[in-house]
């Protein structure tokens, strides 16, 4: 989870909502959750992240990351196993 955060530092951007990330096996996966519609500068963004990831695990683990987007008043809930590395502040109204 450390190198996530560490590898996302300046990579954050106001329409990123949160980033969950899961662990198993020799796979890791990261979800990066934006606002309605990411930018192919997000896309960029995800893949940097992804390949300092690889330059920590690899070859001992898979690493996947992915962007996916939910309209801004979705609630966000971890999938089975997945963890919350970053939420940003939001209105009550978002997560209730």
């Amino acid at each position: 989870m450390g190198s996530l955060q560490v590898a996302m530092l300046g990579m954050v951007k106001p329409n990123l909502r949160c980033v969950l990330m899961s662990y198993g096996g020799k796979d890791i996966h990261a979800r990066f959750v934006y606002d309605e519609i990411f930018t192919p500068d997000d896309v960029e963004d995800v893949s940097c992240i992804e390949t300092e990831l690889v330059s920590h695990f690899f070859p001992e683990f898979s690493v996947q990351c992915l962007a996916e987007s939910v309209p801004p008043w979705t609630k966000i809930e971890p999938r089975p196993g997945e963890v919350m590395v970053f939420h940003r502040a939001e209105s009550r109204d978002y997560r209730s």
